[in-house]
């Protein structure tokens, strides 16, 4: 286990209860330790979590979250580590992701962010490639620079006013991690999304889109990891058309503790 500043890990989420779990277990599988996971529910059914250490479940009124922008903004400053990261519940984390945004961010001293030049796409759990997309939330950032430079309300963009910020004390520092980049992008696993396309051309649309579709609140059961080995299992099989052979060896090698 690596130690280091405290990373605070900011799951926003409204009704997503079996994806959630997903998050919840990959944020338990990082390799390092001096991190929290901080969970913002603003669905009006409450949820509840069992006790993990480092995870704090938050449940806030959806009226006080009516855009996603408001509730990373609230995330920002229930924080308590000097570094911050959003850890979205329909993405996946791999167990170095935080330990990767720490060390890169240390080797770029002056910058207030740090993220991979690429990182891992999957469409329907499925498929796999690297992809250069801005993706912003693989992006690891000092929390006082994320307080300074809050996000806005910019349709979907939510991240744009904070980006511009950045630029101004150093910017976002990029790095081509290859395949041991951390973050995964995830699309198309059945749940809707309020950013891309849901047959709308207007953001407010999709918004509302999202919010009727997302009231998966489980069971009336307390929130528990759920298995994310066999998602690694299938980026190890399929990596090889994306990194080549070797890669595909290198990354199996790393995630073959994790893949139980």
């Amino acid at each position: 286990m690596f130690d280091g500043p405290m990373v605070s890990c900011l799951c926003p989420t409204r009704g997503r209860f079996g994806i959630l779990r997903e998050a919840l277990a990959c944020f338990l599988q990082q390799d390092y330790r001096n991190k929290e996971l901080i969970i913002l529910n603003h669905h009006p059914v409450p949820l509840a979590c069992e006790s993990y250490p480092g995870v704090r479940v938050y449940n806030e009124p959806p009226e006080k979250h009516e855009r996603l922008y408001l509730t990373r903004n609230r995330l920002f400053q229930l924080a308590r580590g000097e570094m911050v990261r959003a850890w979205d519940d329909d993405d996946l984390y791999l167990p170095w992701c935080v330990s990767q945004g720490v060390e890169q961010l240390r080797l770029n001293e002056g910058r207030v962010a740090w993220k991979p030049k690429r990182s891992w796409y999957c469409e329907y759990n499925r498929t796999f490639c690297l992809d250069e997309r801005n993706y912003e939330p693989s992006m690891t950032m000092w929390r006082e620079a994320a307080l300074r430079y809050p996000c806005m309300d910019e349709g979907d963009r939510d991240f744009s006013a904070m980006l511009s910020g950045f630029a101004s004390r150093g910017g976002v520092a990029r790095t081509e991690m290859g395949e041991m980049s951390g973050f995964i992008c995830r699309w198309g696993n059945g749940v809707h999304h309020v950013s891309g396309k849901l047959g709308y051309s207007d953001h407010d649309s999709r918004f509302q889109e999202w919010r009727d579709n997302s009231n998966d609140v489980g069971e009336g059961g307390p929130l528990t990891p759920a298995g994310v080995g066999k998602y690694w299992r299938v980026l190890c099989e399929r990596a090889s058309g994306a990194v080549g052979e070797e890669g595909a060896r290198r990354l199996t090698e790393r995630l073959s503790p994790y893949m139980l």
